[in-house]
């Protein structure tokens, strides 16, 4: 189950439960959760949404947490951490 950080609101998503494929590969766009997305406009209520910060974050992009044993063909590029909420943005996410 690959899983994201949205890009308006720092929450952890479903690539499955959201337009993650569609944004990011055919229009390269970030990536954005269920309730971020124009298109879809609400949380989808799979799972409680909550923060990624602190989450590793790996060359996909792709989110793991520290108690996951990570595969060793990925490579960890840091943590994620809130992303940064312009003004003029407030009301996006």
């Amino acid at each position: 189950m690959p899983i994201f950080m949205c890009h308006a609101c720092g929450c952890i998503e479903n690539t499955a439960l959201s337009n993650y494929w569609v944004h990011t590969t055919l229009e390269g766009k970030p990536g954005l959760c269920s309730a971020c997305d124009p298109e879809i406009g609400k949380w989808h209520g799979e799972f409680p949404q909550r923060s990624a910060a602190g989450m590793l974050v790996d060359q996909s992009g792709h989110l793991w947490s520290s108690q996951e044993s990570v595969p060793k063909h990925y490579q960890i590029m840091g943590s994620a951490s809130q992303p940064h909420v312009s003004k003029g943005e407030e009301g996006n996410g």
